[in-house]
């Protein structure tokens, strides 16, 4: 309800309805990436060769290294 003698919204009002729509948009972003990064991952199997162990990721940079040096 409005006060009797106003006859707009209060600023308070206005800025309390902004952030929680702000927020409730934030919030179905986030679930929506969520949902499409796992998705994702069960959509493309991994195989055996897409992991990258320790000794392959310092070659790997040593690779970048040598080729931008």
């Amino acid at each position: 309800m409005l006060p009797s003698t106003s006859d707009t919204l209060p600023l308070i009002g206005v800025y309390c309805s902004v952030i929680f729509t702000f927020t409730a948009v934030s919030l179905l972003e986030c679930i929506l990436v969520t949902f499409l990064k796992t998705h994702n991952a069960q959509a493309t199997p991994k195989t055996s060769g897409e992991t990258m162990t320790v000794p392959a990721l310092q070659n790997t940079a040593a690779i970048i290294h040598d080729r931008f040096t």
